[in-house]
C-alpha cells in the first residue's frame, strides 16, 4: 500500500513539474503557442506598379496577393510572378475597386490559378470592376464580400480581414477599403488599403487596443490625413511600406510622423519593388529592385535613357533646350519605345513636339509644366499616357489622342490650356481629374457613337472628379459621322 502511495506521489510530482516547465516556457515567449510553432518564413513583396498596390505575401508553399495594380501593369505583374516561380494564388484580396488596385485583377485571375477571392462590402461601378467580375464568372473562382471582421489560417499564416464599416456613396471607395493583417510566428504586417480620414477614424475607433504590427503598408500611397498619427500610434510599425509613384510622392508630413516613430521607410518611387523577409522571429531583412534608374547619357549628351529588358530605350531626360523638338526614333542604336516619368518636366523652352512612331508609353508627369508647349503630335503606336503627363501645359490648345488609347489617366491634362480635344472610339474610362480646370475646353470630338459616349459618362471617375470642377458644360460633344451609322 505504501509502495502504491509512493508511486502515485512520484507520478503526480512528475506531472506537476512537467506542467510547470511548459507554463514557464510559454510565459517566456511572446505571442501564442501557434506562433511559436511556426516553421516557415514570411516574405512580403510590394511589386512596383507605380502609384498603385500589388503586394505578394508568401510563407512556405502558401501565397496571398493583396490588390493587382493597374490594368496596364498586369503584364509586368504576371512576368514578375512567372520569373519568381509563383504558379498559383491561394487567396486574392482586393482592398477596393479603384483602378490602381483592381485594374490588373482580371488578367491575374485569368492567368494565375486562384483558389478564392475576398472583396470589400460594396458594388463597384467602374469598367475595371466589371472586368474583374467577368473574369471571376468565367473562371468560376469563388469569391466573398467581407461584411464583418473575419479570418482564416493558411499554412503558418494567421490572417484577419477588417471591413471599414463605412457605407459606399458612389464617391468614397478609399474609405471603404478592406484592410487585412497577417501574423506568422513572431512576425506581423498590416495592409491598410487606401483608407482616408473617415476610414482611419472608423478603424481606430473600433480597435482602440491592438497588438502592434511590425510592418505597415501605409494607407493611400502615403497621403497625410489629420488622424494618420492616430493610426501610427496604434500600429507602432518598425517598417513602413509606401506604394507611391513619381507622379505623386508620399506626403512630407507622413514621412515626418514615421521618422518620429523610428520606422524604416521604403517607397515604390524611391526603391522600386520592395521585398521584406523574416524567419518569423520579429527580425527583418529588406531588399529592393529599382525598376527605373536616372538613366545614362547618350553619345551626344543631349538625352538620358534607360534600357528595357527588350533592349529598347526609355527616355528619362533631355538637355537640349530646343523650342521645336522631334524626338528621335533611335538613341545610340536602340529603338525608343517610351518617355519616362518627368523626362521633360519644366522644359519651359519647348513649344513644338513630335513623338515618333514606336513609342507606346508616356510616363507620369513626362511633360508637366512645359508651360509654353503649344503643339504636340502623338504617334499611332501610343498605348498609354500616364498621370499628369501634360498637366500645367498652359499654351497647349488642342490634343488628338491616338486610337490605341483606352483610358485617359488621372490629371493627365489638368490645368492645360485645351480648347479642343479629339478622343478615339476605343476610350473606355477616365481617371480622377483627367481634364479638371481646363476652363477653356469647349469642344470634344469623340470618334465613337452617342451610345458609347453615354456609357463612358456612367463611369464613376467621370462623375467623381474628372469634370465636375471645370466650371463649363460639354455643350458641344461631337460624334464622328462615320460612327453614327
Amino acid at each position: 500500500m505504501k509502495k502504491i502511495r509512493l508511486s502515485l506521489f512520484l507520478f503526480t510530482s512528475f506531472i506537476m513539474l512537467f506542467l510547470l516547465q511548459a507554463l514557464t516556457a510559454a510565459a517566456a515567449a511572446p505571442g501564442t503557442g501557434k506562433e511559436a510553432d511556426s516553421k516557415n518564413g514570411l516574405t512580403i513583396t510590394a511589386i512596383d506598379v507605380g502609384k498603385g498596390d500589388c503586394i505578394l505575401v508568401e510563407s512556405g508553399e502558401c501565397t496571398v496577393m493583396i490588390d493587382a495594380g493597374y490594368e496596364k501593369t498586369s503584364g509586368d505583374v504576371l512576368s514578375w510572378l512567372s520569373e519568381h516561380g509563383v504558379e498559383k494564388l491561394d487567396v486574392l484580396i482586393i482592398s477596393h475597386f479603384d483602378k490602381d488596385h483592381v485594374g490588373g485583377a482580371a488578367d491575374v485571375i485569368r492567368n494565375v490559378p486562384t483558389e478564392r477571392v475576398y472583396l470589400p462590402d460594396y458594388i463597384g461601378t467602374s469598367k475595371k470592376y466589371k472586368n474583374m467580375m467577368a473574369a471571376l464568372e468565367e473562371t468560376k473562382v469563388p469569391y466573398r464580400q467581407v461584411s464583418k471582421e473575419s479570418g482564416f489560417r493558411l499554412g503558418d499564416m494567421s490572417w484577419k480581414l477588417y471591413p471599414s464599416g463605412i457605407s459606399f456613396d458612389g464617391d468614397n471607395d478609399n474609405d471603404c477599403s478592406l484592410a487585412a493583417s497577417v501574423r506568422c510566428g513572431f512576425s506581423s504586417a498590416f495592409f491598410a488599403g487606401d483608407l482616408e480620414e473617415d476610414g482611419i477614424a472608423s478603424f481606430v475607433g473600433k480597435y482602440k487596443v491592438l497588438r502592434p504590427f511590425d510592418i505597415l503598408k501605409m494607407p493611400h500611397h502615403g497621403n497625410h490625413e489629420d488622424n494618420t498619427e492616430d493610426l501610427l500610434a496604434l500600429m507602432k510599425p518598425k517598417i513602413a511600406l509606401i506604394t507611391d509613384g513619381n507622379e505623386r510622392r508620399a506626403s512630407g508630413n507622413t514621412l515626418d510622423l514615421l521618422k518620429e516613430q523610428n520606422a524604416k521607410v521604403y517607397s515604390s518611387a524611391e526603391n522600386g519593388t520592395i521585398i521584406v523577409r523574416s524567419q518569423n522571429d520579429g527580425e527583418y531583412t529588406v531588399e529592393t529592385e529599382v525598376t527605373q534608374r536616372p538613366g545614362t547619357p547618350d553619345k551626344s549628351g543631349e538625352w538620358r535613357y534607360v534600357l528595357t529588358k527588350e533592349e529598347t530605350a526609355v527616355i528619362t531626360g533631355y538637355e537640349g533646350g530646343k523650342a521645336s523638338l522631334d524626338i528621335p526614333s533611335e538613341i545610340d542604336g536602340y529603338p525608343v519605345t517610351g518617355i519616362g516619368p518627368s523626362a521633360f518636366y519644366n522644359c519651359r523652352n519647348l513649344k513644338k513636339l513630335s513623338i515618333p512612331e514606336g513609342v507606346t508609353d508616356i510616363g507620369p508627369s513626362a511633360f508637366s509644366w512645359c508651360t509654353n508647349l503649344e503643339e504636340v503630335k502623338l504617334p499611332d503606336s501610343l498605348k498609354s499616357i500616364d498621370e499628369a503627363a501634360f498637366s500645367w501645359c498652359f499654351a497647349l490648345l488642342r490634343i488628338d489622342i491616338p486610337d490605341g488609347i483606352r483610358e485617359v489617366a488621372d490629371a493627365v491634362f489638368t490645368r492645360s490650356g485645351l480648347t479642343e480635344a479629339t478622343l478615339p472610339a476605343g476610350i473606355e474610362s477616365f481617371g480622377d481629374s483627367s481634364f479638371s480646370h481646363c476652363k477653356k475646353l469647349a469642344v470634344i470630338h469623340f470618334k465613337g457613337s452617342r451610345e458609347q459616349w453615354d456609357e463612358i459618362k456612367k463611369d464613376k471617375d467621370w462623375n467623381k472628379k474628372s469634370h465636375a470642377d471645370m466650371e463649363i458644360e460639354y455643350s458641344s460633344i461631337q460624334v464622328t459621322e462615320s460612327e453614327k451609322n
